[in-house]
């Protein structure tokens, strides 16, 4: 088995440790609240103390808690920018978009590179390795203009916490290859249970036991002599559909596609034809989504929707990467051209 396929097949076992990370680190600074302390990187002790502090910061940037006791108010939450980089910038258009939908507050996916400032938005920064050049420069430029910073990372004492406020470090989520994959699963499950709340925290406990049962039923031999490959998603969907399709890209070398659903008819479906495979993350039952599918199986494309939970796709669709790149004689333990961390010289970042 390659090195990146035992990451994969390790992701059930991430997504428990994250659960109990967050579960208890949100308990912690719950019962900070009731007691009117707050937590802070000065004396938060190791990665659970230092996820602890990060969950205050992070009730008082989205709810508005004060440490008053009174309930939170959530008019008070401030707008939220998501930074990343690469794949960690597909996760923050999905965090965008959810943060939208569930707390009904503005949000925005901002490539690090492409950063400018936002006096007045609480910002969460992306990386695994917390080494980022361009990440790291604009978490710089955010609290030049005294917004809040927090980050999710993979790396103890990485570079990008000196500019962060608070951190929530998932030290057993980072792979033993380059390509990024259940690090992505252990960031999105854990914005999904910061932004759901104890709401969602119910809904993704089975989270562990239904990626394991996803990889172990999923077959990618039907999908593996397609040619051309294009995913599709709303909302929420569509960051895991540029997931989808830069892991591929990574690790088999090939061009696939991420569209946002309704656009795929605005153009991107005039390359579709009988060599087409088609994945939608969008539910079934989603009428909108199916009229495109509908329209694109018109094409000759084959159509992959599942109605399988989005985020036991993302997973599948990685095992569907490196089966295809083994399948045409690339080895996905040793993608082209790539690091684990991008790092320019001063001048450049």
């Amino acid at each position: 088995m390659s090195t990146i396929d035992t990451d994969i097949q390790s992701t059930p076992a991430i997504l428990q440790q994250t659960l109990e990370r967050l579960a208890t680190a949100s308990a912690q600074a719950e019962a900070a609240l009731a007691e009117d302390r707050i937590f802070n990187s000065d004396h938060a002790e190791g990665a659970q103390g230092s996820a602890r502090s990060f969950f205050s910061a992070w009730s008082e940037a989205t709810v508005g808690s004060s440490h008053s006791g009174h309930a939170p108010d959530l008019a008070q939450g401030h707008p939220m920018v998501f930074l990343g980089c690469g794949s960690s910038y597909a996760i923050a258009l999905a965090a965008a978009a959810l943060y939208e939908k569930q707390l009904g507050r503005p949000a925005q996916a901002i490539m690090a590179s492409e950063y400018r400032p936002r006096p007045g938005w609480t910002h969460l920064a992306i990386s695994r390795t917390g080494q980022t050049s361009e990440l790291i420069a604009a978490m710089q430029q955010a609290r030049a203009v005294g917004a809040r910073v927090l980050l999710i990372d993979g790396e103890p004492s990485a570079p990008a916490e000196a500019q962060a406020d608070a951190t929530l470090t998932l030290e057993f989520a980072p792979e033993q290859g380059i390509i990024q994959t259940r690090f992505i699963s252990a960031t999105l499950l854990a914005l999904h249970l910061l932004i759901g709340g104890k709401q969602a925290k119910q809904s993704l406990e089975a989270l562990p036991l239904l990626v394991k049962q996803g990889l172990d039923s999923f077959d990618p031999s039907p999908y593996l002599a397609f040619d051309h490959i294009v995913f599709l998603g709303q909302g929420v969907h569509y960051g895991l559909a540029r997931l989808a399709a830069l892991n591929l890209q990574e690790t088999a070398t090939i061009w696939p596609e991420a569209h946002q659903t309704m656009e795929y008819r605005h153009g991107p479906m005039a390359a579709a034809d009988e060599d087409t495979l088609i994945w939608s993350f969008d539910p079934p039952d989603d009428a909108a989504s199916a009229k495109v599918l509908e329209e694109a199986r018109r094409t000759g494309a084959t159509i992959h929707s599942s109605g399988t939970h989005p985020l036991v796709q993302v997973v599948q669709a990685q095992h569907l990467a490196v089966q295809y790149a083994i399948t045409h004689g690339i080895d996905p333990d040793a993608p082209r051209h790539i690091a684990r961390a991008v790092v320019l010289p001063p001048s450049e970042a």
